[in-house]
Formats: C-alpha cells, structure tokens, sequence
C-alpha cells in the first residue's frame, strides 16, 4: 500500500466557509413565466441565447426576484415562496450561473394555468447561485423594464 502525507491548505476550510453553492430547483421558479408570453417575445430569443455557463443577475422588483441576462432582459423569475427566501438574500449573491436549459410545454401546467400559457413550448434556465456566507454585499441597482429589452 502507497501511503502519502497530506497535504495542508491554510486557505481551504475559511474559503469554503465563506461561499456556498445552492442549485435552484424547478420548485424555486415560476415555471410558466416565459409561457405567459406569445413566441415572438423578446423573452423567447434570450432564452435561445443561454447556455450552461451563462452568467445571469438576481434582482429584486417588487415582492419577486427576477433572473436577468447580460442585456439586462428578464429570462426567469423565482417562485412568491423562494422569492420571499431570496430578496433579504440578494445582497450576498455573488454569481448566478445557468447550469442547464429545461423545456416546457403549456401541457405540463395543470389545468388552470393552461389558460394563461401564449405559446406551446418554452424554455426554463436552471440555475446555480453563489453566495458570500460573510455577508458583503455586491453591487446592485433598479431593474430595467424588461418591455424595453431588444
């Protein structure tokens, strides 16, 4: 048996104590958001855009949490429940990433949303957000008005 000496990182324990990673699940957005809105929405076009990897923003507007993309145009938004868990939050968030893109279709609404949905098939960001434990705070200003997003 090949025995090793460990090895001593004195930064590790304090830099995994001063961020976490937490992983949105489909229970934290309001799945139908981008379905509310008819296929020729700008919504639709930055949603085609995003890719594992993709950096978005978290900003608070009014009792929600909004998801935003480098243009600044909203692609998601978080359930009323985790945007109530979030917004005292945001100030701490470091990065929000995209980690995968799901699809959805007006279908898999129940049956007194379905009404609402404006096309057939939508995409969902799903996403992992980055938090500083310590409680510094990023930068952070008024949303933009997503109807004025190319």
């Amino acid at each position: 048996m090949l025995q090793r000496p460990g090895s001593f990182l004195p930064d590790a324990p304090r830099t995994a104590m001063e961020h976490s990673y937490e992983l949105l699940g489909m229970q934290d957005l309001f799945l139908d958001y981008a379905g509310r809105r008819p296929r020729t929405d700008f919504i639709h076009k930055s949603l085609a855009a995003l890719k594992p990897g993709s950096r978005l923003k978290a900003r608070r507007r009014g009792d929600r949490v909004e998801l935003l993309d480098e243009q600044e145009c909203t692609v998601a938004v978080l359930s009323r429940t985790a945007s109530r868990d979030w917004i005292p939050r945001i100030p701490r968030i470091k990065a929000v990433r995209v980690v995968a893109m799901v699809q959805r279709e007006s279908r898999d609404s129940g049956e007194e949303f379905q009404q609402h949905c404006r096309c057939a098939r939508w995409e969902i960001p799903w996403v992992e957000v980055l938090v500083d434990a310590a409680g510094s705070t990023s930068s952070s200003k008024a949303p933009t008005d997503p109807s004025v997003c190319p």
